[in-house]
């Protein structure tokens, strides 16, 4: 992994001059890798903070009929977009190269919807190309804090341990949610074989509730051995953190599932769709030591998206995953 030296050693207020030249220069070698990787890529995706009116004016060269640029909205201002590179919508983007260059992260994806490079408070890029700008860059074995939330996945809910292959999955649709459901289930159905199984976190005050509700379901409860600090009425406590399995026989109890509980992964709460009966935990619940020819499915912040992690050697490139969900973003990590 290389990564652009965007140090800047001189102080804001007593070398003022200095500072602003050389994070000029900075701003400069960005502009230079971001046109190089523009022209070898083949897709653009990045997240941005801009009123809807300038965001039009912004894809209306880009895009004139608009069924090219998939768009999403996360919140109030702020858009993710993928953008499929062409010559003629390159030099689009290049007329408007401020407003990209300081988006809130940008990642440009090769032919395999490989991430090549990364650009968010620096530029993070993978392999040493052909003809690369004179920037000033070195090489390092840990990604730069500045990549967390370009990096966002399911890791800050759980993480696993031994995984070969992980994907990251997104829909770009007006309604995140129910895209979000809708490829978690089809992915489902397609990896795994009845009866599957769903362990979940939950609330420490919907523990009997759970266990009357979900008995055909098969469902099992057992101790995560963690507490969260908890607010009720006036009394702040730490509470201890329920964990579940549930029996997936059928689609119908797929969709109740989902119905019912799919508010848990949208409020960060564990939920982990696989083959196994039981999963191998390193700890506690927050570490998945994933067997050998495993697969299983997790989300990423707020139910964004799901993330695949797997062993298995038929998923060891997009191919097999891209059959299931053709219309899906699909990112290889690793």
């Amino acid at each position: 992994m290389y990564v652009l030296n965007i140090e800047n050693m001189f102080s804001v207020v007593t070398e003022t001059t200095a500072y602003e030249e050389r994070d000029q220069h900075i701003m400069q070698q960005k502009k230079q890798l971001f046109r190089y990787f523009l022209s070898r890529t083949t897709t653009l995706t990045l997240k941005i903070y801009i009123h809807v009116k300038e965001l039009k004016r912004l894809i209306r060269p880009i895009d004139p009929r608009g069924n090219t640029i998939q768009m999403k909205k996360n919140a109030y201002q702020e858009y993710e977009l993928i953008i499929p590179l062409s010559s003629e919508i390159i030099e689009a983007i290049l007329r408007n190269e401020e407003v990209f260059i300081r988006a809130s992260w940008i990642r440009l994806l090769n032919k395999q919807n490989n991430v090549v490079t990364q650009f968010q408070h620096g530029v993070v890029f993978y392999e040493t190309p052909d003809n690369l700008p004179a920037v000033d860059f070195f090489e390092t074995s840990s990604e730069p804090d500045y990549l967390d939330i370009c990096n966002e996945s399911a890791e800050d809910i759980f993480k696993v341990q031994n995984a070969a292959h992980i994907f990251n999955i997104s829909n770009y649709a007006d309604d995140y949610s129910v895209a979000t459901q809708k490829t978690a289930k089809t992915l489902a159905k397609g990896i795994f074989h009845y009866p599957f199984y769903i362990h979940f976190d939950a609330y420490d005050y919907m523990k009997e509730n759970l266990l009357d509700t979900w008995q055909q379901q098969q469902i099992r409860s057992r101790d995560s051995k963690r507490t969260a600090l908890t607010m009720s009425g006036f009394r702040i406590y730490y509470a201890q953190v329920p964990a579940f399995s549930l029996t997936i026989h059928d689609d119908a109890t797929l969709e109740k599932v989902f119905k019912e509980l799919y508010f848990l992964p949208e409020e960060n709460e564990t939920f982990i769709i696989c083959q196994n009966e039981q999963l191998e935990y390193n700890n506690d619940d927050k570490f998945v030591n994933l067997s050998e020819d495993e697969v299983i499915i997790g989300f990423s912040h707020d139910a964004q998206g799901c993330i695949v992690y797997s062993n298995k050697d038929s998923f060891c490139d997009l191919i097999h995953i891209n059959k299931l969900i053709p219309n899906s973003m699909i990112v290889q990590v690793n």
